[in-house]
């Protein structure tokens, strides 16, 4: 038994006792944690309870069909594998169960039965490649969306660096000749504070 069947738990929908035994006992063989049902009412709540990693049902059963079973399980939530094992063969009934979401449809044959745990293994692994596939896609849109961010971060940085590097070159002169007028050609009193405030707001710009 591979590690992936351990604990693994398949809920069977089957009214007919001796058919439930024999694809319990096919399960439990091959490492699978086997609960059964015999109603549509008493599947939905196992499933709500405590929801298994598969979910294999007759068609017919005492208060319902499993088709009607099987849409009431996606409505209610159940994202699960479901596969069919019943006697129904009618074209359409099969038809049906796959527009549901049927994942397999088998015949309550021998050969099948011996293949039915192969079956909802597969099933399984099926389902769990697919949630693997979902997460890893939303964990590259959520790392795409941060290195567009980031690239966006890059470009205001890139422009304000830009901006800087054009208000310094003006700065530069401004404060220059302030300097050079505050030494050269002293203002009177009066007017000295309005060049050294006009110094000072050149300096502090410098430094932004």
């Amino acid at each position: 038994m591979s590690k992936s069947e351990q604990n693994r738990r398949v809920l069977v929908v089957e009214d007919d006792a001796a058919q439930a035994k024999l694809e319990r006992r096919h399960l439990e063989r091959d490492g699978f944690s086997v609960e059964t049902t015999a109603t549509v009412a008493a599947a939905l709540e196992a499933v709500r309870s405590r929801p298994p990693d598969a979910v294999i049902l007759d068609f017919r059963l005492p208060d319902g069909d499993g088709l009607k079973l099987l849409i009431d399980l996606r409505v209610s939530g159940y994202a699960g594998p479901v596969i069919f094992m019943t006697s129904e063969e009618g074209e359409e009934v099969v038809a049906d169960a796959f527009r549901g979401g049927a994942k397999e449809y088998l015949l309550k044959t021998l050969p099948n039965l011996r293949s039915l745990a192969g079956k909802v293994r597969a099933a399984i692994e099926a389902h769990d490649a697919e949630i693997d596939k979902e997460r890893l896609q939303a964990e590259n849109a959520r790392l795409k969306e941060s290195l567009q961010h980031a690239d966006k971060l890059a470009t205001l940085g890139t422009m304000i660096a830009g901006l800087a590097h054009e208000l310094n070159n003006p700065l530069t002169a401004v404060l220059g000749l302030s300097q050079l007028h505050l030494a050269v050609d002293p203002p009177e009193e009066k007017a000295r504070p309005d060049w050294q405030t006009i110094e000072t707001s050149v300096q502090r710009c410098r430094k932004i």
